[in-house]
């Protein structure tokens, strides 16, 4: 028999994955590690595992797929060992060679045979660890009751997929409940009976609704509100995967209300609510003293157009909220829950929530300020109260923190003047102060768990107005490059023929090779990609190593299904970003146009040199935005973008529209370039992005604010990319 060994593959942090022989020792690691065994069970016949052998360890010269091996307990085993674990394999009478995945009991809980598709088994393993937790949880309540295991273990099948494996884990689990004579249990299981058995059926329209009427039948004939919590959720994805949007909302909502706050049934409908761009707010049972004044709470989206529903949450005492869009007075609420409905515009900019919270004799009492469609790992520190503008006498002082999500706070500090008055760990971040008489500023300084600070400064006690004359600049990059397509180097403001309007202005320019680099790496996420995860994945990977070389070079990563989301905030870690990278699991639909417009929004406030690169199949079909929304903010951003359509996207059908945005922005679109070609192709941006000239110049003072005002710039004998406008401030 030949016996390939598996050596250890080097990967970009030096990690390495090992193999183990001995299946007992592999399901007792896996117990003791709360991890789940994935084997390569090899058949007795040596010839004929001479191929999938050659294809297992090809398949680990692949970075993506070390990454994911190294989350599980890895055997490889023959059929034919002694072993009293392989023996209990073998009674399942598997078709070898096979990956199988198995929980700490020895339990089968999905099988991999395709050994020779990596890009398969790629996707495979990801699966598997997205569900690690409950599978891991699924083996261990095996062994004391089987019965909520397979309901477990049935609730991850059909996640992956399995619906037939699922629907027999979910009809032996009842089977086991009825015979224990928990009723309720039983009951339950029979809900997700009807429920995968919808799944399965839904090509067949008469069973499909066979199975709808009696889940719903027993959803409203319980009399447990527990299983009726978990049959709406069920009705609600039904009812998503029938495009009512509405109808979903409705059914998760109703199991909102029926399901214990701190159950699965009720974190399920929360998360599926807030992704349908549903607000659920959710206010301690017994509001007192301890609970922040006034805090605004946006609709859960990553980019906000449009009629938008905005909510204060408020402490008891409150009677009445003011609502100001920008500073501007835009709704009151009279009434808890206090909300108001705001017209924010489109497209998605960034604008400024205000809410002034108001006692029942009409006073202010606090004020909370939120932002939308600005960077997603923003730090604020808000100053709540007071809100008058002169201070005397015993004063209480309150604020509150915008954390981002995994992130601490560690403290927040009190100032007025120069001098500190509280140190505050934990909220409701409230102290009394005697003010001193005389004109002063308050100061709140938060503070992170990495060192990052935030602070929010209010003055009192002024006298006088100061008036400031505001100068509105245009900022932009610009790559120029001679006719063989080659930097043009040393070009200075002179270089630089720019017009306004068809007026010349007077032009700055910095070409400093030290400039800060940020990169936004926008990834497609999507179900489309994942027959092609591994090929995505190492562009992926390709085009951080050859972006990042060095600590003045960040890069953010960005995620996208039907909804786009921050994976990785900007770092200059490079083993980072590829961690990042390599868990990303593609599942839903493809929102092109809201990735560009939210990864755009991420670079609000940055300076430096910026770019936008979008990694895409460019099957878009899921988005709230438009191709002209993502013009007009790449026109607003002056930020370059670049998308990549690798040979297996959609070459054709949003071929115009990418090109416009592209362009407009002073990037571009590459379509179907070979693997050969990639390196060159990335190195190509990259020298692009550092080589950008940063111009800037004073907008026209008789600029109507909002219009679009045309840029021309050239460089003789040169080819200028840039953006064509921008919008008057």
């Amino acid at each position: 028999m030949i016996a390939l060994l598996f050596a250890p593959v080097s990967r970009a942090d030096d990690g390495s994955v090992s193999w183990l022989t001995d299946l007992d020792a592999a399901l007792q690691k896996a117990r003791a590690e709360k991890k789940l065994v994935v084997a390569y069970v090899r058949s007795g016949c040596g010839p004929c595992m001479v191929k999938p052998d050659k294809a297992m360890a090809a398949a680990e010269t692949h970075a993506p797929i070390l990454h994911l091996e190294r989350n599980f307990v890895l055997v490889r085993i023959d059929i034919a060992s002694p072993s009293a674990a392989v023996k209990a394999l073998a009674d399942k009478d598997l078709k070898l060679p096979v990956v199988a995945a198995l929980d700490g009991t020895g339990e089968v809980l999905t099988l991999f045979p395709k050994i020779s598709e990596p890009n398969l088994y790629t996707t495979w393993l990801s699966d598997l660890r997205t569900e690690t937790k409950q599978l891991v949880r699924s083996g261990e309540r095996r062994v004391t009751d089987p019965a909520e295991a397979d309901l477990i273990l049935g609730d991850v099948q059909m996640r992956l997929g399995l619906m037939r494996e699922g629907l027999a884990r979910f009809t032996k689990a009842r089977e086991r409940f009825e015979k224990s004579g928990k009723a309720d249990r039983a009951e339950f299981a029979q809900m997700y009976v009807e429920f995968s058995s919808y799944l399965m059926m839904r090509q067949d329209r008469t069973s499909r609704d066979r199975a709808l009427i009696d889940l719903m039948r027993l959803v409203n004939s319980t009399k447990w509100p527990e299983n009726a919590a978990d049959g709406w959720v069920a009705i609600g994805v039904i009812r998503y995967l029938e495009h009512d949007r509405a109808g979903a909302a409705r059914a998760y909502r109703r199991a909102l209300e029926l399901a214990k706050p701190d159950s699965e049934a009720a974190a399920a409908a929360r998360s599926t609510l807030r992704s349908l761009g549903e607000t659920v707010i959710e206010v301690p049972a017994e509001a007192s003293a301890t609970t922040t004044t006034i805090r605004v709470v946006p609709p859960p989206r990553a980019s906000i157009t449009g009629r938008a529903n905005f909510v204060a949450v408020t402490a008891p005492h409150v009677a009445k909220v003011a609502f100001f869009l920008d500073g501007a007075y835009a709704a009151v609420a009279t009434k808890a829950p206090f909300q108001a409905r705001l017209d924010v515009g489109s497209p998605p900019r960034l604008r400024t929530i205000k809410a002034i919270a108001y006692d029942r004799a009409g006073a202010p009492v606090g004020e909370a300020i939120t932002t939308i469609n600005d960077q997603i790992d923003l730090f604020r520190v808000s100053i709540i109260s007071p809100v008058t503008e002169t201070l005397t006498g015993t004063t209480t002082i309150e604020a509150d923190a915008q954390v981002p999500e995994g992130r601490r706070l560690t403290s927040l500090e009190l100032f007025w003047n120069d001098e500190k008055v509280a140190t505050l760990e934990k909220p409701p971040f409230r102290h009394q102060l005697q003010v001193p008489n005389g004109f002063g500023y308050l100061r709140a300084v938060a503070t992170l768990d990495d060192g990052v600070s935030a602070e929010d400064t209010r003055t009192y006690n002024s006298s006088g107005f100061v008036a400031n004359v505001e100068v509105a600049a245009v900022n932009f990059a610009a790559t120029v490059v001679d006719r063989a397509g080659d930097r043009v180097p040393n070009l200075v403001a002179k270089s630089f023929a720019v017009r306004d309007e068809g007026k010349p202005v007077e032009l700055t320019v910095r070409d400093n090779p030290e400039e800060p680099v940020t990169i936004g790496l926008a990834i497609d996420a999507s179900a489309s990609m994942r027959p092609l995860l591994l090929d995505v994945l190492e562009i992926a990977d390709l085009f951080v190593q050859t972006a990042v070389t060095s600590q003045r070079e960040k890069m953010f990563v960005v995620a996208f299904d039907e909804l786009p989301h921050v994976v990785r905030s900007a770092t200059s870690d490079v083993s980072s970003l590829q961690n990042a990278v390599f868990d990303i699991r593609p599942a839903g639909g493809t929102s092109l146009y809201d990735a560009i417009a939210f990864s755009l929004q991420q670079f609000r406030n940055v300076g430096g040199k910026r770019a936008l690169v979008v990694l895409t199949d460019a099957r878009e079909g899921a988005s709230q935005q438009s191709a002209e929304v993502c013009i007009r903010m790449a026109r607003e951003t002056g930020v370059p973008i670049y998308v990549v359509v690798p040979p297996f996207g959609n070459m054709s059908r949003f071929g115009s529209a990418l090109e416009n945005i592209t362009s407009i922005s002073g990037g571009l679109v590459v379509y179907g370039p070979k693997s050969e070609q990639l390196p060159a192709i990335f190195q190509t941006i990259r020298a692009e992005i550092l080589g950008q000239y940063l111009l800037s110049f004073v907008a026209a003072s008789d600029a109507k604010p909002g219009t679009w005002r045309r840029i021309t710039v050239e460089v003789p004998n040169a080819k200028v990319r840039t953006v064509s406008g921008y919008y008057a401030r």
